[in-house]
């Protein structure tokens, strides 16, 4: 394998949006701690401050809330989730567009950050339009899943802008089953006209006439310009050290945990990192350091505390750790931090 590959990042979904897809589980009454164990979420993944979360616990989910409550009703909670969840939540990031078109393009720039393993982009065919999201293709289950919610995600961004009934006139899909995607589109509006879809395609994508491209966009009522979001990881080492901070509360991070995280075997986990030039014990000191560096800043939890939950086995190893890796030792971090961060909000407050 070319180095290059090595070194691609590991699929990364923001957090915010695995917590609407959590809410999911709310529509349907399900035990949503009982399922959050089950697929290896974080078990703070509610009330986290950490900005990602890996992407392999996030398709087990899809899958369980499927078995939940079967296909069909997934279906009709994809279309009320994206409605009014995911949707309106987009919109806000939104910062500059005036029509679709605009949108679109920045959609798909934001999209980059929301979810690292999706790529979308418009695409012109002979005389049509396509909004086409790809994504590496898998026959497991949870890949339709994540579909059929994709097709109702681009559906109902369009809707939002132009006419809450609109319907593409054509679908193309990755998948084969084209009998879950009209059922998609019936379980939405039984009395709505049925779509030509095309299965077995490199993407999912949604025909779009030209005319729509110019429609207009307005920005609702008290609507204040977001601030650009820091870019995603873009290696593997990089994502990684974004991908596991969220597990380090429940103690020190096996390697087998870490590797099941991201959906790899241990020997392919330490192949890749090897290849890379590190080692796992780099990478969870770099991890543990940045969360002790956060919560010495951030909080008032005691030294102790915070490096027993990072997996320390007591103070005077956590201490010399942290030493080791960052020069001064934890107290004297949090003494000069906590201080600086007094003075800045003194500054903003004058």
């Amino acid at each position: 394998m070319p180095k290059q590959q090595y070194n691609r990042p590991i699929g990364l979904i923001k957090t915010a949006q695995v917590k609407k897809f959590i809410e999911m589980l709310q529509m349907i009454e399900a035990d949503i701690y009982l399922i959050i164990e089950k697929v290896g979420l974080p078990d703070k993944v509610l009330n986290t401050h950490h900005p990602y979360i890996p992407e392999i616990p996030v398709r087990l989910l899809l899958s369980e809330i499927v078995e939940a409550c079967g296909l069909v009703s997934y279906q009709k909670i994809c279309w009320l989730a994206c409605r009014q969840l995911f949707i309106p939540a987009m919109l806000e990031k939104i910062s500059e567009a005036k029509n679709l078109q605009q949108l679109l393009e920045e959609f798909i720039e934001i999209i980059k950050n929301e979810s690292t393993q999706v790529e979308l982009s418009i695409e012109k065919n002979v005389d049509k339009t396509w909004l086409v999201r790809r994504k590496k293709w898998s026959d497991e289950p949870w890949y339709l899943y994540a579909e059929l919610f994709s097709t109702a995600y681009l559906i109902e961004l369009i809707r939002a802008l132009t006419d809450k009934n609109w319907l593409p006139e054509e679908l193309a899909i990755q998948s084969s089953d084209v009998g879950a995607f009209t059922q998609l589109i019936l379980c939405d509006n039984p009395n709505i006209r049925l779509i030509k879809v095309y299965r077995d395609r490199g993407g999912c994508a949604i025909s779009i006439p030209q005319d729509l491209f110019n429609a207009p966009f307005k920005h609702h009522y008290g609507w204040i310009k977001p601030t650009r979001e820091k870019d995603a990881p873009t290696d593997f080492v990089g994502s990684l050290i974004v991908a596991l901070p969220p597990y380090l509360n429940e103690g020190k991070l096996a390697i087998t945990k870490a590797a099941s995280i991201i959906g790899m075997s241990v020997r392919t986990f330490q192949r890749r990192l090897d290849e890379l030039g590190t080692n796992y014990t780099s990478v969870l000191e770099e991890v543990q350091l940045q969360e002790a560096k956060y919560y010495l800043q951030h909080s008032d939890i005691t030294i102790t505390t915070i490096g027993v939950q990072l997996g320390y086995s007591d103070l005077s190893h956590f201490s010399r750790a942290f030493k080791r890796l960052s020069g001064e030792t934890p107290s004297h971090y949090r003494l000069t931090n906590q201080c600086k961060e007094r003075t800045s909000k003194i500054k903003l407050m004058s």
